[in-house]
């Protein structure tokens, strides 16, 4: 009975310092208690009391012992922390370690091989660049006609031979060079004539080339030849080439913008029909040399010219770049021309008038 006495005693003092502790942890009025004092509440309103009741076997006839447990209060659970921030990612991006080796020098590049040297030139570019499309106006020697004096031309054929060019320049007139463009070196030939100061025309000398075919050859001739202002017929061409190859000549004279000098033939209706569509034009009025002529010979021809260019105005003579006929002409020009006719380049005597 002692016993039983002496552990109610001590649940009472428990319980009372149990419900002490909690009116000092009370909120005051009208504050509402944490989660953590409520904990503490809940667990002091509903003690545990354990009590076993047990006897000895020494105390015969006497009621058992009694005895009283009470639990301690439990205390509350910490708050659960705050998850910890992911960690930012850093905004620098990361550079690769620079590499604990140098790397190896590029290789000097090769040398580049020295240009070879290009090759002469096969065509002669003009003397001077021309202003004009139009190439009597561009390569014509020009001058200035003395309207009340006969005029006579002189056309020599370039022979495609090692003549010496610099005796022509002796002579006190100006001349008019046929430069056969299917001779060898016939672009440098030009060239040195135009830098004598000689205007140049192209020979045409093709008799049996079919019309249709002619375009397409002249457009290589021209080529070769890119400063001459006229087309003329060789002597052949003139005799034996047909009518429509003459009309395909002077179509192409027109086309291209160049003048035209035929031979003589018949009524010389190629060249009155050119004129007539505006292609300035002349007929050869002789050839004073292509039989051998001696000098006698020529220079009487060059009286005939003479004589001719005082009844129409003017007169239009053919030679051969040679030295008889370059020694016939300076006789001429010093001894037995008159002078009252005047020597001027063929291109001065190329007209539009189909009655010149």
């Amino acid at each position: 009975m002692a016993r039983f006495l002496s552990g109610l005693i001590i649940g009472s003092v428990v319980f009372v310092g149990i419900a002490a502790l909690v009116s000092l942890l009370s909120p005051p009025p009208g504050q509402e208690a944490p989660a953590a004092t409520a904990s503490v509440e809940s667990v002091a309103t509903a003690p545990t009391v354990e009590t076993a009741l047990s006897g000895t076997g020494s105390d015969a006839g006497s009621a058992g012992t009694e005895e009283v447990a009470v639990a301690a209060p439990q205390p509350a659970p910490a708050p659960e922390a705050a998850p910890e921030p992911a960690p930012l990612p850093d905004p620098t991006p990361e550079t690769e370690a620079a590499p604990d080796f140098e790397p190896a020098p590029e290789p000097e590049p090769a040398p580049e091989p020295e240009p070879e040297p290009a090759p002469a030139q096969t065509q002669t570019a003009a003397m001077a660049p021309a202003t004009t499309s139009d190439p009597v106006e561009a390569f014509a020697t020009p001058y200035q006609l003395d309207p009340g004096a006969p005029a006579v031309g002189i056309v020599l054929i370039d022979q495609g031979g090692s003549e010496d060019i610099s005796a022509l320049t002796e002579l006190p007139y100006p001349l008019t060079i046929a430069v056969n463009p299917a001779n060898p070196g016939a672009n440098e030939r030009m060239g040195a004539y135009r830098r004598a100061g000689f205007e140049v025309v192209l020979l045409v000398d093709m008799p049996d080339t079919a019309p249709q075919d002619l375009a397409v050859l002249l457009d290589e001739m021209s080529l070769t030849l890119p400063e001459a202002f006229a087309l003329m017929e060789s002597p052949a061409m003139g005799a034996q080439a047909s009518r429509a190859l003459q009309d395909a000549l002077a179509t192409e004279a027109k086309l291209r913008g160049l003048g035209l000098i035929t031979q003589a033939r018949g009524l010389n209706t190629v060249q009155k029909l050119a004129a007539e569509e505006g292609v300035s034009s002349g007929v050869v009025f002789r050839d004073f040399d292509g039989l051998g002529q001696g000098d006698v010979v020529m220079k009487r021809f060059l009286n005939q010219a003479a004589f001719r260019a005082r009844q129409s105005e003017s007169a239009i003579l053919m030679g051969r770049v040679q030295p008889e006929t370059i020694s016939a002409l300076l006789g001429w020009a010093l001894a037995d021309r008159e002078a009252d006719v005047q020597m001027v380049p063929v291109s001065a005597l190329l007209s539009t008038n189909p009655d010149s």
